[in-house]
């Protein structure tokens, strides 16, 4: 699932619900954030209740080791980069 644009306070729900509903249909999501030009706290938290929910059901989600670097910094500074299930495409 590749997202693009920026994920904020107004996307961020949208973000969560369409994982939740892809994790529902899928063996596994990967979450492609290479066209993400920006994303604030709201955005990791989407992620990281989705990842959350994804480990009790299996660790279905994965997330592409290619993030761009403003959201890499994001991840780095919140303590949680070396968590997540990054993957190389």
């Amino acid at each position: 699932m590749v997202v693009a644009g920026e994920l904020d306070l107004q996307t961020s729900p949208e973000l969560e619900a369409t994982l939740d509903r892809e994790l529902e249909l899928a063996d596994s999501v990967l979450l492609d954030l290479s066209q993400v030009q920006f994303i604030d706290s709201t955005g990791l938290h989407a992620i990281l209740l989705v990842l959350e929910r994804s480990r009790t059901n299996g660790d279905k989600l994965r997330i592409n080791s290619r993030l761009p670097a403003q959201a890499r910094r994001l991840f780095e500074l919140a303590g949680v980069l070396e968590l997540l299930p990054l993957v190389d495409n």
